[in-house]
């Protein structure tokens, strides 16, 4: 199972409060498919990607940026190239199910 490592507390506290997740990946998630969420803390939850949208546009980041934990899609934006180094090719939405181990 693919595992969604989230790790700017940002990102982190909307998961926890909210239970969904709209991150900024590079790597070609699949809609449906449960994947394995892991915390800093090293909490686990099994999740599922509930909607990806390749090449997003600044228009995508406007509509998902209530549920990404920032404050603007341009803090959003920044923090993701920060974190991977490279303009992220994925807009993904993860619910949280329920937590493991």
């Amino acid at each position: 199972m693919i595992v969604v490592i989230v790790k700017h507390p940002k990102a982190v506290e909307q998961l926890l409060r909210h239970r969904v997740l709209a991150t900024l990946r590079t790597y070609p998630y699949e809609e449906g498919r449960h994947v394995i969420i892991k915390l800093p803390d090293g909490r686990r939850a099994l999740g599922r990607v509930a909607l990806v949208l390749p090449d997003f546009t600044d228009d995508d980041l406007r509509q998902f940026v209530a549920l990404s934990g920032f404050e603007t899609a341009e803090e959003w934006y920044v923090a993701a190239l920060d974190l991977h180094g490279e303009r992220p090719k994925y807009l993904v939405l993860v619910k949280l199910i329920r937590w493991v181990g």
